[in-house]
């Protein structure tokens, strides 16, 4: 076969699947870049360089032997012969006298001394205000030997400045290490001072008719903390600090999906033709009035493929644990700025870490800052949060792929402990003020106790949905263990959760999202080549859960449009952040349920009935009935209306007795619930109330007889009607048996 020298067809392989949160319909949010902190050295008039401050001693008349003079806390004694160790010959004339004292003061360490005619001239070795503090003790015979003053004097300090905590002194000449010629004007220091400055890691400097700029390298808001110091009146500064840094705001940010395949992908286009009545019967040709624009992809359940995604299907912002692998805010607006054994984990984030809070750490080099650990306590800085833990870190660099996300509590010693009254089981606190704890909230599943003993109760362990929360107590209504009374004396009780999503009756926790999704198709000229879903509305959701295979789900939008990139020169992929797919294990209905069920609801027991033992294979379904409003002078949709949100599913479950298809028929308020996990993570789907249908017994030939049963969701006591929850972390005593 010959070489094929054009693309005269197109593989499936080439095709990825990306979506986008719109900002508003049909447009996707536009970047604002990080803006730098700034500041400014200015130089009012040429800084002054440091003096060194001086001192004389007159021989005024010959000192007579045993007279004394003091320099800088050392004696010299005078003598008529034979001088030792800090004795001073008397010469024949004062002038002789003179220059053996400055020989014996010069060879002090601070000082340097000359002698001109009878005066002993001293200037301190180190030029500055220091040498002001050099002492010049009174002569014992003040007639012959005269001082200046009890001080040197006359010292001056070089004017500095101080920038990100280096310092930098102005000189006169020869500028060694912090040190930056003065010159003769300000133009000229201003230019050296730039220079040096520049050498420093963290900021750039220009300078300009005596103003030095300065700029933080690293754009952001952390830059503000970059400080600036100066000493000297002929130097202003802005601030303190560098100023006006900001973070950036995301533009688009696309994350890639792993679709298994496709549904009706694309558009439906809409003509009109003109058909009029003639002898040739011929129709002309029309042009495009409508479109109605849609799509779908089926993608594999694992640990993250849904959660994102799942807040447009939902209408509702995810409840979150403090974390940096936010789904509410942009994606890395929360990260790790550093890991060190003192302070433990250095995070830029809003989230509201506390101590108590377990944390699971991924992605680190060291393998001592992964896993789970307890905070002990959070330190605010400006702009960041120390999270102090234990098991403790070891210093590593932060960065975009490491993560620590908050996965529960661990309770003080004792503080905790499990009351049964009345048949409903609740969580009881000496200290704790349940209220306070993130997503500790009506319908939110707990899984109580960690693997070590010291860590849960010795009965009380397993999954369970809270009813109601008050400082100290937390009420449950569905549990999977026989809970019973049990103390907590002597015990730091782990309680593990994660965050939430779910529909919101309040108006204002209801958020509409609309997306963008990008399906690539092939390399064009100078990117890939797509089409575009612009202004999709996550309409549809269907997770199938069938016997002895993966889990997977079908999602399907309406759009508002339909367009069109050809990878070419000024037409490639939209603009934006692009996130690849965490490439997760998938779940599957064999190894990773821990409990699928529907049960009976009962005001009165946690330990709910289940209507059916096992099941076959099951589903759990959503729409939000998108329909879209049209309008004149616009093609596509004008945007969309919104009839009920459904919630449904269905269950295929062995058949064993009559009761299940009579409280089908006798509408019994039932509940379903779906809890997997796997590998130290976890989800729970939980519809608290039902009705049901279906009922119909199927009976086969040498088969067992089985019970279908559909079910439709409806309101729930606390305001909602699905609710999904993962789990960042969950210990091994939540593992599936």
């Amino acid at each position: 076969m010959p070489p094929i020298c054009e693309n005269n067809s197109r593989d499936s392989n080439e095709v990825e699947l990306s979506f986008a949160e719109e900002e508003c319909l049909r447009q996707l949010p536009e970047p604002v870049a990080a803006i730098a902190a700034t500041g400014t050295v200015t130089l009012t008039a040429t800084p002054v360089v440091a003096v060194a401050a001086t001192g004389t001693l007159t021989v005024a008349t010959l000192p007579a032997d045993g007279d004394t003079v003091g320099v800088a806390g050392t004696t010299f004694t005078f003598r008529t012969a034979a001088p030792g160790a800090n004795e001073i010959l008397i010469g024949g004339t004062v002038n002789a006298t003179a220059t053996a004292l400055a020989a014996a003061v010069n060879a002090l360490a601070n000082v340097t001394a000359t002698a001109s005619t009878n005066v002993v001239n001293m200037v301190a070795s180190t030029p500055g205000v220091a040498g002001n503090s050099i002492v010049i003790a009174n002569p014992s015979n003040p007639t012959s030997v005269v001082r200046s003053g009890a001080n040197f004097a006359g010292g001056v300090a070089a004017h500095t400045v101080t920038v990100a905590g280096t310092a930098f002194e102005f000189v006169a000449s020869a500028p060694g290490a912090g040190q930056v010629l003065a010159g003769a004007s300000t133009t000229t220091a201003a230019t050296a001072l730039a220079a040096a400055i520049n050498a420093l890691p963290t900021v750039n400097a220009v300078s300009a008719l005596g103003v030095v700029t300065i700029t933080a390298q690293t754009p952001g808001e952390d830059g503000n903390l970059i400080t600036v110091a100066k000493t000297g009146n002929n130097i202003t500064v802005s601030g303190a600090t560098l100023a006006n840094g900001a973070e950036g705001v995301a533009g688009a940010q696309w994350f890639k999906t792993e679709p298994n395949s496709f549904g009706d992908f694309g558009s439906e286009l809409t003509k009109a033709v003109r058909s009029f009545i003639n002898p040739s019967r011929q129709r002309k040709k029309g042009r495009t009035v409508g479109e109605e624009a849609s799509g779908g992809y089926n993608t594999d359940f694992t640990k993250s493929s849904l959660n994102r995604i799942l807040q447009g299907f939902m209408f509702a912002d995810a409840r979150e644990l403090p974390t940096t692998k936010s789904l509410v805010r942009p994606a890395n607006a929360d990260r790790v700025q550093n890991v060190t054994l003192a302070a433990g984990y250095q995070i830029k984030t809003p989230a509201a870490f506390a101590a108590g809070q377990m944390v699971f750490a991924s992605g680190f080099d060291n393998v001592a800052n992964n896993g789970l650990k307890v905070v002990t306590a959070v330190t605010a800085t400006t702009y960041d949060k120390l999270l102090a833990v234990t098991p403790a870190c070891v210093d590593e660099a932060g960065g975009l792929e490491k993560h620590v996300e908050g996965c529960g509590y661990q309770f003080a010693s004792g503080d905790v402990s499990f009351a049964v009254t009345s048949g409903i089981p609740a969580l009881i606190s000496v200290a704790q003020n349940f209220t306070l704890l993130p997503n500790f909230i009506p319908g939110a599943w707990l899984f109580i106790g960690g693997d070590a003993s010291s860590t849960a109760f010795a009965n009380n362990r397993g999954y369970a949905r809270i009813k109601s929360v008050s400082a100290n107590a937390v009420v449950f209504d569905d549990v999977t263990f026989t809970p019973v009374t049990e103390a907590g004396t002597g015990k730091t009780i782990r309680v593990f959760c994660g965050p939430i999503i779910r529909n919101e009756k309040a108006a204002s926790l209801i958020k509409q999202r609309s997306y963008q999704l990008e399906r690539t198709l092939g390399q064009g000229a100078t990117s890939a080549q797509a089409e575009y879903l612009e202004g999709a509305i996550p309409n549809e959701l269907s997770i199938e859960f069938p016997s002895e295979d993966k889990i997977a789900a079908d999602l399907t939008f309406v759009a508002a449009s339909r367009s069109f990139r050809t990878g070419e020169p000024g037409d490639e992929l939209k603009d934006g952040e692009r996130f690849e797919a965490d490439g997760e294990e998938v779940y599957n209905t064999t190894s990773d349920l821990y409990r699928m069920r529907i049960a009976i609801n009962n005001p009165a027991s946690a330990n709910l009935a289940p209507l059916v033992g096992y099941v076959s294979e099951g589903s759990l379904t959503l729409t939000n009935n998108a329909s879209p409003n049209k309008a004149l002078s616009v093609l596509g949709a004008l945007d969309f209306q919104f009839g009920d949100f459904e919630v449904g599913g269905s269950l295929t479950a062995y058949f064993s007795d009559v009761s299940a298809p009579r409280r089908i028929k006798d509408d019994t308020d039932c509940s379903f619930n779906v809890i997997g996990a796997y590998s130290n993570y976890g989800f729970v789907y939980d519809m608290p109330r039902l009705t049901l249908s279906g009922g119909g017994l199927t009976v086969e030939k040498d088969a067992a007889i089985m019970l279908p049963i559909e079910n439709s969701a409806v309101e729930n006591a606390a305001g909602y009607t699905l609710l999904y929850q993962f789990f960042p972390y969950l210990p091994d005593a939540a593992m599936p048996e």
